[in-house]
């Protein structure tokens, strides 16, 4: 099965490594507004407190900073989320024009039949590919299935789209 999607999964990769470029600098320039922003904040917070004198303003500064921290990283790591929720968008968008590529649907009716079996009902996915099903068995060689499965199959690697 991995010779079969071996191309779309390249393809996948290859798209998925560009649009990472361009959702890392969309999500580390809002990130670093935010965090600049909250780190001002802070230090006129901190700033005050010390002008007035008061012991208390500077553990509510402190307070605000650890919660202006927290702000930041959750803002940060919500950004994450939805990159990696457009990148797999994106990815069975790609996988879905290929639905029409004769060549592939016969590869996966090919890998659908030897996985479930010669007597399967295979039949093509709506959305493009091919599902097999045999009593106790299915094998779901739908695009967009493919498409989940190649970005699930990078692990760690899609961590890679937030680094410089």
């Amino acid at each position: 099965m991995a010779q079969a999607i071996a191309p779309l999964a390249a393809e996948l990769l290859r798209a998925a490594r560009q649009e990472a470029g361009q959702v890392r600098a969309r999500a580390n320039d809002e990130a670093t507004t935010f965090t600049s922003t909250a780190q001002e904040q802070a230090e006129e917070l901190v700033a005050t407190a010390h002008a007035e004198g008061v012991a208390e303003a500077g553990d509510q500064a402190r307070a605000e900073q650890i919660r202006m921290e927290r702000e930041a990283r959750r803002l940060v790591l919500a950004a994450q989320r939805g990159a990696l929720s457009e990148f797999r968008r994106r990815a069975r968008q790609a996988a879905r024009e290929l639905r029409n590529d004769p060549a592939l649907l016969a590869r996966l009716r090919d890998l659908v039949r030897n996985r479930v079996g010669p007597d399967a009902l295979v039949i093509e996915h709506p959305d493009g590919g091919i599902v097999g099903e045999a009593p106790g068995r299915r094998v779901d060689a739908g695009l967009a299935a493919l498409a989940d499965r190649a970005i699930d199959g990078l692990g760690a690697e899609v961590e890679r789209l937030w680094l410089p």
